[in-house]
């Protein structure tokens, strides 16, 4: 182990959710990092938010740990899984199951199997034979989906009370990731690899409706094609065309008409590649400076080339007031505030806190309403309080603030 990532993990360790400058994100978004102690094979969150973790099992033993992991980031739990080939768990995906409470996990090892476990470990065994089974998602009527990874391969619906599968989507290459949409529509990751053994990766959706006689799959939809993701898919605004994926180079999104994919974290090189991910909504959609509402993405930023992270990466939205994403509203963003000041045309991240295209007195008050301080950072100057020592352009922003915070006061 190097000495940098030695130091990274004790500081992981002794600081929960410390902020990762490892890969930039878009201005409006805030990187922080979960200690897991080992490598991530999959991910997946339940409705309340918690987070389902499940290790990379060592190869040639057929046990891993799966861990639960509460929305403050804190490991609340932690069971020893098994699978029930001898030699491998060669864990490809993992789903939060709905109807039962357990978390669904496919192994690739022998002749393929869709496990259910419970929080304790305790293993019931859905199907076998489905060699090459990679992910499983579960449908809001309740359906189990999984994927296999062959140069055939297919999507399949599973009973969950026989086991048997029928097909719902074939003509895969390896296929990979599932994703619903909320009107119960399938996205499927799919990869192919060239001579060089270079991916290029697509999403497909499959229409899928409800009747009498059950399931009906209608024609795919190509979605994208020639990516460079290839892992995992998550849909952050359901119906609306934006999509996160992983693969070769970090973590790409997908938005607008037609889709475009761009490089959102990562570092976009052959020699980087992110593996398992999940999202967690919440009550505003994913989007810059959007705050705590706008749920988060939990992946595993590195997992292939020898470099495997363990701990898992998680990206949220910052606050309106935090102008420099760095995860805290402090000094450092007054003195964004202070550089936008009468800019024209300004972002959030150049301290237009409000959104209203000009950064005024009225953006310094919404700063210093959120700061997390026991003062107000003016007063605080003149209380002796211990800060770090300002340069000029900060103490002409205290200077202007207090006036414009006067003015403001005088005529509301």
């Amino acid at each position: 182990m190097s000495v940098m990532r030695l130091i990274l993990s004790c500081v992981v360790v002794l600081f929960l959710f410390a902020q990762s400058a490892a890969f930039a994100v878009p201005p409006g978004f805030v990187t922080r990092e979960i200690p897991i102690g080992a490598p991530t094979a999959a991910v997946t969150f339940d409705d309340a938010g918690m987070l389902y973790v499940v290790e990379s099992a060592v190869y040639f033993e057929n046990a891993t740990n799966l861990h639960v992991v509460a929305p403050s980031g804190m490991i609340v739990s932690t069971a020893t899984i098994t699978g029930e080939d001898p030699d491998n768990f060669f864990v490809g995906g993992v789903a939060y199951d709905f109807v039962d409470g357990r978390i669904l996990v496919t192994d690739n090892a022998g002749s393929g199997r869709l496990y259910s476990f419970d929080e304790a470990g305790n293993r019931e065994t859905i199907a076998d034979g489905i060699q090459f089974i990679t992910d499983v998602a579960v449908r809001s009527s309740g359906e189990i989906f999984v994927s296999t990874a062959t140069t055939a391969g297919e999507v399949l619906a599973v009973d969950r009370a026989t086991g048997s599968t029928v097909s719902a989507l074939g003509g895969l290459a390896f296929g990979a990731g599932l994703a619903f949409e909320a009107d119960g529509d399938l996205v499927v990751q799919d990869v192919a690899y060239d001579a060089q053994f270079n991916p290029s990766g697509s999403l497909r959706r499959l229409p899928i409706s409800e009747s009498e006689s059950g399931l009906q799959f209608g024609a795919p939809e190509a979605l994208v094609s020639g990516a460079n993701s290839s892992y995992g898919v998550v849909i952050t605004t359901p119906n609306e065309n934006e999509y996160f994926a992983t693969g070769r180079g970090g973590l790409y999104r997908y938005s607008g008409t037609p889709l475009g994919e761009s490089l959102f974290a990562g570092s976009g090189g052959e020699d980087h590649f992110s593996s398992a991910i999940a999202f967690h909504p919440g009550v505003d959609s994913f989007a810059a400076f959007a705050g705590a509402g706008g749920g988060k993405i939990v992946y595993a930023a590195q997992a292939a080339f020898g470099v495997e992270d363990d701990f898992l990466t998680v990206i949220t939205p910052a606050e309106p007031t935090d102008f420099n994403s760095s995860g805290l509203i402090d000094l450092a963003d007054l003195e964004v505030w202070a550089a936008g000041f009468g800019m024209a045309a300004p972002g959030r991240n150049q301290g237009d806190a409000n959104a209203d295209g000009a950064v005024t007195g009225d953006d310094f008050l919404t700063w210093q309403r959120s700061y997390q301080q026991d003062l107000p950072p003016v007063q605080a100057l003149f209380n002796g309080m211990q800060i770090p020592e300002p340069n000029s352009m900060l103490l002409f922003a205290f200077s202007g603030a207090i006036f414009l915070a006067r003015v403001f006061l005088r005529v509301h």
